[in-house]
């Protein structure tokens, strides 16, 4: 038999663990809804760079291999070979930055997938930490005789 004491005690630990696992699950999707403008945001970032350097990078390797015979061979071209030609690189550019912009996305995701495990983890080892506090708690009131007898 419990005492009304001893109820009010239980009833009031078991509806706080409750509302502490409750908490810490709330607190995890809202945090999880979070990451989402995140890595919109962060992707936008990443494809601006990606677009940035790597054109930047083609235009100073075409300056820099560039003599007096490329550039002659170039102005000797007709000017639709060369619209073509730079309609290429930019094409690569693009193709470059998809693949730069495919990998990041697999890490971001690969990230976000280990974190919600490492949660879970984290989650059962609380929820397993308040089970063992309140066994202790009922153990504590029934030595002080607030509980008649342990109940499981």
């Amino acid at each position: 038999m419990i005492s009304e004491t001893g109820k009010k005690i239980l009833n009031e630990l078991k509806s706080e663990q409750v509302m502490d696992v409750t908490d810490k699950k709330w607190w995890f999707v809202f945090k999880d809804a979070g990451t989402i403008p995140h890595f919109l945001y962060k992707l936008f970032v990443e494809f601006g760079k990606a677009i940035f350097v790597y054109s930047t990078s083609i235009f100073i390797l075409l300056t820099v291999t560039a003599n007096e015979h490329t550039l002659n061979l170039l102005l000797s071209e007709p000017i639709s070979e060369i619209i073509e030609f730079k309609a290429g690189l930019i094409r690569l550019v693009f193709i470059m930055a998809i693949v730069y912009l495919s990998l990041y996305s697999c890490f971001y995701w690969n990230k976000h997938v280990s974190n919600k495990k490492k949660y879970q983890i984290a989650n059962e080892k609380f929820y397993h930490d308040q089970s063992l506090q309140i066994e202790l708690i009922e153990e504590v009131l029934y030595r002080h005789n607030l509980i008649d007898r342990k109940e499981k």
